[in-house]
């Protein structure tokens, strides 16, 4: 009775080892799948960090925007410092090299400008041009006498880049919904949506190349951040812009949260990443 006892346990062990190995080849390449599963995912993700930093400069950041990458060719111009007035008191410099010197245009809320030089081809022969880069921002009149006006920040900026052009008024209704990255499934970021207007006119001529105005807007809640892309037409293709901007508007990151902390019509200083001396702006 004993040894029948014993022969059944070992038979039910020797049974319960059996299915045990043989499951095992099957555990061990699941394991396996999800390892490489895993490892495809890493590459992928890697590959992607490399793209971004192989064709987008370092990050920037300066009131609400968390992060800016503008194409690597582009340079930051800077901010010129504060002067000293009559009264002895510190106020923005009278001239912003910032701002667009190539067209009667001031632009509201700035918050950087960002150049770059490309080789048009006019007349059969290339020639230098600069590319400019703008965003700009309603960041600032929260917290001055503008307040009330923040919500139309849009609509004037736009308005008034229709009227420099001789163009018709902006039909806000008919911008372009745009997402980047334009497949949210395959993002390694979270999907930013812009309305696109898109500019070109007669009257935006420098020295013989005709120039587009694209206007990428972000709303967030009340803040709007519009970034402002101007370039001559016939760019060569090895600068890549077409892959760049869409990459940029991608990474842009924006806190809805961030309110300026000082009154009086100024946003606050924020915090700007120091950028390397940049040349004079205009053509």
């Amino acid at each position: 009775m004993r040894s029948r006892v014993s022969s059944s346990r070992f038979l039910a062990s020797s049974l319960g080892l059996l299915a045990l190995c043989v499951g095992l080849p099957f555990v061990s390449g699941c394991g396996l799948q999800t390892y490489e599963t895993r490892l495809e995912e890493t590459r992928k993700y890697y590959a992607y960090l490399e793209k971004i930093d192989s064709n987008l400069a370092p990050a920037w950041k300066d009131g609400p925007i968390d992060e800016l990458r503008v194409p690597m060719q582009f340079r930051s111009i800077r901010k010129p410092a504060p002067v000293k007035n009559a009264d002895g008191e510190m106020e923005d410099a009278p001239v912003d090299p910032r701002q667009p010197n190539y067209i009667s245009l001031e632009l509201p809320g700035l918050l950087g400008t960002w150049e770059a030089p490309f080789d048009i081809v006019v007349d059969g022969k290339k020639q230098p041009r600069k590319g400019y880069i703008y965003v700009v921002s309603n960041y600032s009149m929260f917290n001055s006498e503008l307040a009330s006006q923040a919500p139309d920040f849009m609509r004037t900026l736009l308005g008034t880049i229709s009227d420099r052009l001789s163009l018709p008024p902006v039909d806000l209704a008919k911008g372009e919904r745009e997402q980047y990255p334009k497949v949210k499934a395959d993002a390694y970021t979270a999907q930013n949506t812009f309305d696109a207007y898109h500019f070109k006119s007669d009257e935006l001529l420098v020295d013989g190349v005709p120039y587009t105005i694209d206007a990428y807007t972000n709303l967030q809640k009340d803040l709007q951040v519009d970034v402002l892309v101007i370039l001559p037409v016939g760019i060569d293709a090895q600068s890549k812009m077409f892959e760049r901007v869409p990459l940029m508007l991608e990474r842009l990151k924006i806190d809805p949260k961030k309110r300026p902390s000082r009154a009086g019509g100024k946003a606050a200083p924020g915090a700007a990443t120091p950028a390397p001396a940049a040349p004079a702006t205009g053509f």
